[in-house]
């Protein structure tokens, strides 16, 4: 199922891969998902990225301590998690 991921979305997680310092080789490998998903849920090609997709992205930055603010009155961005870095 396709799902389109909005354009803050697609920013997030370009700044959560640029926060770690991996390249779409590396995030690729450790999210377990095709260098064209990656490409796709950062907003770099027209076809959307499969839910699935996005999700296992979310959850490799997670386990490498960058999580994500998601709305509130806070804004939305991303939190490097010290502790875990």
């Amino acid at each position: 199922m396709a799902h389109s991921a909005s354009s803050g979305e697609q920013a997030l997680l370009r700044a959560a891969r640029a926060a770690l310092g991996w390249s779409y080789v590396e995030t690729s490998r450790r999210a377990q998902v095709s260098i064209g998903m990656l490409l796709s849920a950062e907003g770099k090609r027209e076809r959307p990225a499969p839910a699935t997709s996005t999700a296992a992205l979310w959850r490799a930055y997670e386990q490498a301590g960058v999580g994500r603010l998601d709305g509130g009155s806070g804004g939305c961005g991303i939190i490097l998690r010290i502790d875990q870095v």
